[in-house]
């Protein structure tokens, strides 16, 4: 299952701030220089979801932290609701122009105004023309899309459910709202959060699999990672670093050992080395997934070089058409490949972090600084 990269590096942040202080405490040092929290409040990365009401923002949000919050037929967040899940804050809004409180629509415009990403939700059915409007004010009004991702949820009640050719039905449809964006600008996912939720409870491993590819669950995770990765947002993630990197420094000039024990040095080396695994582990991945990428992109274009000969062959109506339909079979079959090693990929790159971190962590060097 996809994972929030983005809250795995802001709770392996806050674990080496807690690691680092122990550190100090172990040493009797003064800890006044250290940040009080990896993220401060004025600092903190926030995703807010904002849309439309009874779209299932609460039920977006819990699909995606696990986070018991409130979900309801009835207009449940009443006021702006906020969530620290792994370092992130997540913000669930009012919904918009829902006729029933004057104060919901500034509510969540107080909420926009912090975002790194706005998460905007609608249903199945679309565009509503209010919430198209507010769309499009906020998008191209305020320029606020390349903040934003796109997010159709309610998926189950479409006539063909979450399938591929529903999904390409609505957003056929969602380009008169969005232009000039497109789809994939807007990083658009397709939810049926009912499916994931009852994923979580079945026993049959296919079954189960069935039920979460059906949700959307995935891509939507995967979305999210390639919004952060292309908007560069893990760059706030560096300035604690830097701080307890600074704070480390300054405490080696004023004392470089205590009672016998490693210098100080030692503590500012074994973070210095977790910051290098996990800077090595990114750059390894993201080679890896380059060109597992450009060997499928590879295979996806001979097969266009094939149609293109068959055409030019003057091949008849009938074969060119079930030539075609073969090669989009593979070109699905294909892409579905790629984005399952992909996935792997990241998903083994993670746990040979996690791993190299722990070794790190329970290493003699690592004892000995603790001492």
């Amino acid at each position: 299952m996809e994972t929030l990269l983005l809250s795995q590096y802001t709770k392996r942040g806050e674990d080496l701030l807690k690691e680092v202080r122990q550190a100090f405490r172990n040493m009797n040092l003064d800890e006044s220089s250290l940040p009080s929290q990896f993220l401060s409040d004025d600092s903190s990365i926030k995703l807010v979801f904002i849309g439309q009401y009874s779209a299932g923002k609460s039920s977006i949000i819990k699909m995606l932290t696990g986070e018991d919050v409130a979900i309801g037929a009835q207009i449940t967040t009443q006021q702006s609701k906020s969530y620290v899940w792994n370092g992130l804050e997540i913000v669930d809004t009012p919904g918009i122009h829902t006729g029933l409180r004057e104060d919901h629509d500034a509510i969540t415009y107080e909420e926009i105004n912090h975002a790194a990403l706005l998460v905007f939700v609608i249903t199945n059915e679309g565009f509503a023309d209010q919430i198209g409007k507010h769309f499009r004010k906020l998008a191209i009004d305020q320029k606020r899309a390349n903040n934003m991702v796109l997010v159709v949820n309610k998926m189950d009640r479409s006539e063909q459910g979450n399938t591929p050719e529903q999904q390409e039905i609505i957003a056929e449809d969602l380009k008169k709202v969005i232009d000039p964006y497109t789809p994939e600008s807007l990083y658009l996912s397709f939810l049926d959060t009912n499916s994931y939720f009852e994923s979580l409870s079945e026993d049959d491993p296919e079954f189960r699999q069935a039920l979460l590819d059906q949700s959307g669950h995935d891509v939507f995770v995967h979305n999210l990672n390639e919004f952060v990765k292309a908007h560069n947002i893990t760059a706030k993630l560096e300035r604690p670093l830097y701080e307890i990197e600074g704070a480390l420094q300054k405490t080696i000039e004023k004392q470089t050992s205590i009672d016998g024990s490693l210098s100080l040095d030692g503590t500012e080396e074994l973070l210095k080395r977790q910051i290098r695994t996990i800077r090595s582990n990114k750059t390894r991945l993201e080679k890896m997934a380059e060109g597992t990428i450009l060997n499928y992109t590879g295979q996806i274009s001979a097969l266009g070089g094939e149609m293109a000969r068959e055409i030019s062959t003057n091949s008849t109506e009938g074969s060119l058409n079930a030539s075609l339909k073969e090669k989009e079979q593979i070109v699905q079959q294909l892409a579905q490949q790629c984005e399952s090693e992909v996935t792997q990929m990241i998903n083994d790159a993670v746990s040979h972090m996690e791993d190299e971190i722990q070794g790190l962590i329970e290493s003699q060097f690592a004892g000995q600084v603790q001492v």
